[in-house]
Order: C-alpha cells, then structure tokens, then sequence
C-alpha cells in the first residue's frame, strides 16, 4: 500500500507543514525527518493535519483501489496519572517489508555505531560507520586502526565507507579516516575510494563528507546529504 493522505491533507502537503518544526537546510533533512514526526500524534493535531490525538486517517492506494484507515497511537508515550511507567508499545503484530528477502550488508549489525567486513568475491573492504562516536570495547581510534591495518595487509581493490545513516557525533574523529586514505598511495586513486551518502548524512558526518572531497579521490554514492554543503 502506500499512503496518499494523512488526516485531510495530502503527504506533499503534510510534509510540507511539519517541515516548519524541523530545523533545516535543505529538504533532504526534511525528507528524512518528516516520516518520524508525522508519526507523532500530538504533532499531527498541532499542525491540524488530523483532528484528534487518539487517531489518525490514512488513506491508501493499493493494487485493487484506494481505501482509508484509521490509526491509534500504539502505546503510552506519556505514564498515565500516579503511575511512574508507560505502556509499552506492542511490536508483535508489526510487518517486516521485505518478507523473506535477505538483509541488505548496509542493516547489518544494527546495535553497532561501525563495524567493518571484507568481500573477498570483490576485494572489497565495506566499513559501516553510522554515527562519529567511540565505543567503550572497541574507541574509534581502535577501530580504524583495525580498519587500515586490514588495508595493508589484504588485497583491496575498493574501499566503501557507508555515512548515510551517520547524523554525527564527533568531527574530531574525522581526521584519522582522512588521514588514513591519504597516507596510502595506493589506495587514494581514482576509482578505490567511495562513500555512501544520504539524506541522514549530517554534522560531523556532513564534515567527514566534506574533508573527503577536499583530500581525497573519493567518489560519492548516493543521494544529497542533509546538510548544505555550503
């Protein structure tokens, strides 16, 4: 299905309206911030796209026609009077989009700020690094240590750091990945160097993006970051 209303607006015209409460430089943020917001029943009320707190309707398309729901609030976000703890919200009946269809390399190890993993069939060395933090077992200094020291020793015809899900942290952090890349001829080429960016890409992330390109021969895949990259 996929939604064409929310309340009795349009998407284009609901996302329109929240996009006033996100701070924003261009509407790559707002794209990626726009589907959490408007899950907010209190902000959907705010901005009068729907009517009331306790639902909300949607009006669908799907292969057979259009049709309308109504949803609820999935749980307590608030504790009810005298009570310390909300309800929890009940994910047992929630649907997985891609069914059967295997986990794409990028959702791997979703409880983890980066991680790493070489492709032997395509010499290709893939570090996801999805927030520019450091990780109390394993600092970010530790980790890109391992991740360049599995540069020199493997053979790697491309080098993928994956930033479209990193909306930050820490620039500080930028300058050994930098560093790391230009230290190796071998690597700093033309057509071994990629980044992954995306709506999601902000801050010190959009800094890391932006160093790249002024340092190295990376090529950038993807779509428009969520900062401006002026």
């Amino acid at each position: 299905s996929r939604v064409t209303r929310i309340g009795g607006l349009s998407v284009d015209s609901a996302i329109r309206l929240v996009s006033a409460v996100i701070p924003h430089e261009n509407n790559f943020w707002v794209l990626a911030q726009a589907p959490f917001l408007l899950g907010i029943p209190e902000i959907l009320q705010a901005l009068g796209i729907s009517d009331s707190v306790e639902c909300v309707p949607l009006t669908l398309v799907t292969s057979t026609g259009e049709r309308t729901v109504t949803l609820t609030p999935a749980g307590e976000l608030r504790p009810p009077p005298g009570e310390q703890v909300g309800k929890a919200i009940d994910m047992s009946r929630w649907v997985d989009m891609r069914h059967s269809a295997p986990v794409p390399l990028y959702l791997d190890h979703p409880d983890r700020p980066y991680w790493v993993q070489y492709l032997s069939a395509s010499r290709m060395l893939y570090v996801s690094y999805r927030a520019s933090v450091s990780r109390p077992d394993e600092s970010n200094t530790a980790f890109m240590a391992r991740v360049f020291a599995m540069v020199d020793t493997l053979p790697v015809d491309k080098f993928v750091i994956d930033i479209r899900s990193n909306s930050g942290g820490e620039s500080y952090y930028n300058k050994s990945i930098v560093l790391g890349i230009v230290r190796r001829v071998a690597l700093d080429r033309p057509g071994k160097v990629y980044a992954i960016i995306g709506r999601n890409t902000f801050s010190a992330a959009m800094n890391l993006a932006l160093e790249l390109e002024r340092y190295t021969s990376v090529i950038f895949v993807g779509e428009p970051t969520g900062n401006s990259v002026q």
